[in-house]
């Protein structure tokens, strides 16, 4: 069975990673990098970790998974609310729930549903955690 692993490490000029591949810095990655591919992944506009990783998750745009920024406003109220999740509550006599806001089916979804397992350890844009084959 074939396995791909992605390493994304938010914020990170890979440059730099190059830089210290090329002194001898980073063996361990240097050696994943080596033995399978290394590739610049183009980030979104505006580059923030909210907008980017939800890219990243969905393969689609802001217009379609509705992350724009950190932040976002309530249409009713223009409140500021944070714009991965928010939290819902029922009624008084139940506790709230997180859900979160990004529209769009991830890519560890779309492998679940062809029953292919997939593991995401730390990916900002997963809060909360859903149920996925894996």
């Amino acid at each position: 069975m074939k396995r791909v692993i992605v390493i994304g490490l938010d914020g990170l000029e890979p440059s730099l990673v190059e830089e210290l591949f090329r002194q001898g810095e980073l063996p361990y990655l240097n050696s994943i990098a080596q033995q399978g591919a290394y590739s610049r992944v183009k980030t979104t506009y505006p580059a923030q970790t909210p907008v980017a990783w939800s890219t990243f998750a969905t393969g689609t745009n802001p217009g379609g998974h509705g992350i724009f920024d950190f932040i976002s406003r309530d249409p009713e109220t223009y409140a500021i609310a944070v714009a991965l999740s928010r939290y819902e509550q029922k009624n008084a006599f139940l506790p709230p729930r997180a859900v979160n806001a990004r529209n769009g089916v991830a890519i560890w979804d779309r492998l679940s549903e062809c029953a292919i397992p997939s593991t995401v350890v730390r990916c900002p844009c997963t809060f909360p955690p859903e149920e996925i084959n894996g």
